[in-house]
């Protein structure tokens, strides 16, 4: 007799897969797409969704898009460099609220990160 496959329960709740938010200057654009090779198997089996500000699409409001994802990242990625580090919004925007996640920083170019 053939049975039917199982449907989980109304009330189960299925979850997406961790945000993890990339933070770049637009200098090290490089760096991004070389990261982007990197993560895109495990973004491909489900493992993690990837947002950063290329997603944006036009008509969107830009920094409340930021704003969103950035409060929804479980994970972010900080690709250091002295245009990171110069630029006001990842270092007064992002970094504060990335600091309180699980935060993994790579170093792209030679800068003074730890000052």
């Amino acid at each position: 007799m053939n049975k039917a496959p199982s449907t989980p329960p109304a009330s189960t709740k299925i979850e997406s897969p961790p945000l993890v938010y990339i933070s770049y200057s637009r200098v090290d654009e490089v760096w991004l797409n070389k990261l982007l090779v990197w993560l895109k198997p495990m973004e491909t089996a489900g493992q993690i969704r990837l947002f950063h500000d290329r997603i944006v699409m036009p008509g969107m409001e830009w920094d409340e898009a930021l704003q969103s994802n950035l409060k929804n990242a479980a994970l972010g990625i900080v690709l250091l460099s002295p245009e990171w580090l110069a630029s006001d919004y990842p270092t007064k925007v992002e970094l504060p609220v990335l600091a309180s996640r699980r935060l993994i920083p790579i170093l792209v170019r030679e800068c003074a990160w730890q000052s």
